[in-house]
């Protein structure tokens, strides 16, 4: 059950906003800034602890899924094709079929 909002709690678009704002910012930060970006980066962490706690969300985020860039499958061959393929199926006699088939079998 999600609690309605308060007069204090932020509206769920400023929060969206504030994360696209830390995400661009690290982005930014992973192609290097420049003495005056870090600052300006340093005050908006500084500016709002949201600010700070969505950077850190997306640091940790980050540092999480590094593992898996490096993640290479241990089977070399490709997965075979037919592996979840519905099973064939069996061609369906009718029983009066069935009993003339088995009929001739045992006459011969």
């Amino acid at each position: 059950m999600k609690l309605p909002a308060g007069p204090d709690s932020p509206r769920p678009s400023e929060d969206e906003s504030i994360a696209a704002t830390a995400a661009a910012w690290l982005a930014q930060r992973d192609d290097t800034l420049t003495p005056n970006e870090a600052a300006v980066f340093a005050r908006w962490r500084a500016a709002d602890p949201r600010h700070e706690a969505a950077v850190a969300r997306l640091e940790n985020a980050w540092t999480t899924l590094q593992p898996l860039r490096d993640f290479r499958p241990a089977a070399r061959r490709h997965p075979d094709r037919d592996l979840l393929a519905a099973p064939a199926r069996r061609a369906f006699l009718p029983f009066p079929v069935r009993a003339r088939v088995a009929a001739l079998a045992a006459a011969a």
